[in-house]
């Protein structure tokens, strides 16, 4: 489990929040049960001995006091939870939750068909990839280290500045392994070629960045997504992964 969205007023108590759910068994039990919790004070938690998970000792930290939770699913498959915290205890009342229930189901319905935009165009992506060059393609543990350590990197950032939020982590982490997409447009005897690359021939390798975006900007306007932050995240990695640090180029 990660932290995708919040709306928060003063500290944000999960942001950069991940955690296995076999090891918060708690929310196992939610899930595995289909419903949803209220606690009405979280302060007993804090005489404990050992709090018994970060997520309740980060909602302690930030001063809440009551929380209802509850997680919603996507053709029966559990995709994510939604937690309304209050820093009053006992505030989550039955009356409250009934309210709440209409804004959860919302809210999921909004959450859901986001990250499935995403993951269409994603999707999109990785077949017009696999279209051509399959038996160059970098191997899918290559791609998934690849990932890993980018959103390593986006998470070290965030946790230095407050303007990088958990979506921005998740997109790059989504979409760093797309950022070689305009080397389907490359001819195989440059991107095969075992031998160093002529200056015509590197200058002809180089345009796999801008072919790319021409991938890109094509999809993002058949699937109707060209504003959003996840495709200005994409944008930015196939245009800009060959930039280096500073800003002065290849």
């Amino acid at each position: 489990m990660k932290t995708f969205v919040h709306s928060t007023d003063g500290e944000a108590p999960f942001s950069h929040y991940e955690a296995k759910l076999e090891e918060v068994p708690s929310l196992r039990n939610l899930v595995d049960c289909r419903s949803g919790r209220v606690i009405d004070d979280l302060r007993p938690w804090e005489s404990a001995s050992v709090v018994r998970s970060e997520h309740i000792r980060r909602l302690l930290q930030t001063g809440y006091r009551s929380t209802y939770t509850i997680p919603f699913y996507d053709h029966g498959v559990l995709f994510g939870f939604l937690f309304f915290d209050s820093r009053e205890p006992s505030y989550f009342s039955p009356c409250v939750v009934r309210h709440l229930s209409v804004y959860a189901h919302l809210i999921s319905l909004l959450i859901v068909n986001e990250v499935s935009r995403v993951s269409a165009l994603r999707s999109a992506i990785v077949v017009a990839r696999k279209m051509s060059h399959t038996h160059n393609e970098e191997t899918g543990a290559h791609l998934d280290r690849m990932a890993r350590y980018a959103r390593l990197i986006a998470k070290t950032l965030a946790d230095a500045d407050p303007d990088i939020d958990d979506e921005f982590v998740e997109f790059v982490f989504l979409y760093a392994p797309l950022h070689d997409v305009g080397k389907i447009a490359v001819p195989d005897h440059i991107l095969l070629k075992p031998a160093k690359l002529s200056p015509e021939e590197f200058a002809i390798m180089k345009t796999h960045v801008a072919a790319g975006m021409e991938i890109v900007e094509s999809i993002a306007e058949g699937f109707h997504v060209g504003s959003g932050q996840h495709v200005d995240v994409l944008r930015n990695i196939v245009r800009f992964h060959h930039e280096s640090f500073d800003g002065a180029g290849i």
